[in-house]
């Protein structure tokens, strides 16, 4: 394989560098804009669902707690970013607007070594004008770290691949890099024999692509165990990612209908707080030895097709905070006007004309992360927070989809961009159009977030506006 597409310039000219940091410019413009705007909601105030346990994760590590349950129950490295940052969600959120600029930059270097330029600009053009990535860097959530740490570990990898020789302390790196993402979001443990296995193809040859996967692996390895011995430590407990919970098990076990449900048997909703109760009945020595049950191949067969639909659907499907809703209020984050669908049709046609330009084997890295986020989701559920991490090769894809479109003839390439316009035009119709199933869920989440900030007023009127808008939708 060519180290390069000899079309590519190695080092990008000063009108590129000047178009992307213009872009980079107005993405920390429409940023600061949003969170802002953000800043007028209750959810700083009054955090809720996964943002309390990690709130806690910072109070323990703040306290010298390392051995707290929820630091082995949900993705610890987090827990010790929130507590870096002095465990203000101001701070936070601006640390993590950060990390998204710096993931744009990441997107572009991942793009331009496969494009010629001014291509590579497409990638974060379009992660730019995707509104879900802005939406959680507001969030005291760990999609944010993990998506920037993910992104690092392709972008450190393909500059890896670039080296004629050597190289094995950088492919340990990558190794390690991408253990820090699974630490800093745990659901990418899935993605890890995915990642592994797809520098086999990715090399010239078999016992080249062998060699940098065993690279990678002990790097990865290592750093876990590194942590592992650190539970260890305070706890007695060799964890290297988080304690293994019946989350993953109940999934299986039922036929999906697009709830999450508690895994005790119940009807109630799902909490973040029953893992963290699962590792402190596992730190008492207490636990009923038959709580998990293992995985139900039969159930993961047979609930596959509806998770799969939902997840390569056009529309966002969250179960914690309302992103159709807050962009309904937020003039900045309404204005980003890319939906999932857009990201995944340029994705597709990125994917075959890079593969028609006959570097096929740079397709495998990207494509490991989205076969992995399909099994993340047959095996848990589809949602737009287990979705993300697909969203960087979709947009670095994006950038071969325009490169190609613009190589054609006159007239094929007027119609290709014709049919790309109107397709973008449909989804993003559909993304101004959304009309909420629960015309009052926004207020009642609201409600919840002015009475965890401790506001009887604000959540009086929150629950008023909710009755208001659910009675209206009642027909006569």
């Amino acid at each position: 394989m060519p180290r390069s597409d000899p079309d590519v310039d190695a080092h990008p000219g000063p009108n590129e560098r000047r178009v992307l940091l213009g872009l980079l410019a107005l993405s920390i413009v429409l940023r600061a804009a949003y969170l802002l705007e953000y800043g007028a909601f209750p959810f700083w105030d009054g955090p809720l669902y996964d943002a309390l346990v990690y709130l806690r994760q910072a109070d323990a590590v703040v306290d010298g707690r390392h051995g707290d349950a929820s630091l082995l129950a949900m993705s610890p490295l987090y827990g010790y970013f929130i507590a870096a940052l002095g465990r203000s969600p101001v701070v936070v959120a601006v640390g993590q607007s950060a990390l998204g600029v710096a993931t744009l930059v990441l997107a572009w270097r991942l793009a331009r070594r496969h494009v010629p330029a001014p291509f590579g600009l497409v990638a974060p053009l379009v992660l730019m004008g995707y509104g879900v990535v802005q939406f959680y860097e507001s969030k005291l959530l760990s999609e944010s770290l993990g998506l920037f740490l993910a992104t690092a570990t392709l972008v450190v990898a393909d500059a890896a691949r670039q080296r004629v020789t050597g190289g094995a302390r950088l492919w340990l790196s990558v190794g390690a890099i991408f253990a820090c993402a699974v630490l800093a979001r745990a659901s990418l443990l899935l993605l890890v024999p995915f990642v592994l296995l797809a520098e086999i193809p990715a090399a010239d040859s078999l016992r080249l692509g062998l060699r940098r996967a065993l690279l990678m692996l002990v790097g990865l390895c290592g750093l876990l165990a590194a942590h592992g011995a650190w539970t260890f430590a305070y706890t007695g407990h060799f964890v290297p990612v988080i304690f293994a919970s019946s989350t993953a098990a109940t999934m299986t076990h039922r036929t999906w209908d697009g709830n999450l449900t508690a895994s005790d048997g119940s009807d109630r909703r799902a909490s973040a707080f029953d893992v963290v109760a699962q590792a402190e009945a596992r730190l008492a020595g207490h636990e009923p030895p038959a709580r998990f049950t293992g995985l139900d191949p039969l159930g993961l067969v047979t609930g596959a097709p509806p998770k799969l639909g939902r997840l390569f659907s056009d529309l966002e499907r969250g179960f914690d905070y309302p992103y159709y809703g807050e962009r309904s209020l937020s003039t900045s984050l309404s204005i980003l006007p890319l939906s999932f669908g857009t990201l995944l049709l340029g994705g597709l046609l990125g994917l075959y004309a890079r593969w028609y330009r006959g570097f096929g084997r740079t397709l495998f890295p990207l494509l490991a992360v989205v076969v992995g986020v399909i099994a993340l989701v047959v095996v848990f559920h589809p949602s737009t927070r287990y979705r993300l991490p697909m969203v960087v090769p979709l947009a670095v894809l994006s950038a071969d989809a325009v490169a190609f479109l613009v190589s054609l003839a006159p007239r094929a390439r007027a119609l290709g961009f014709g049919a790309l316009g109107v397709a973008t035009l449909v989804f993003s119709a559909r993304l101004y159009t959304y009309e909420p199933s629960r015309p009052g869920g926004l207020d009642r989440i609201l409600a919840t977030a002015c009475r965890q900030a401790g506001d009887p007023i604000c959540e009086a009127q929150s629950l008023a506006r909710a009755e208001r808008l659910e009675a209206a939708a009642v027909p006569p």
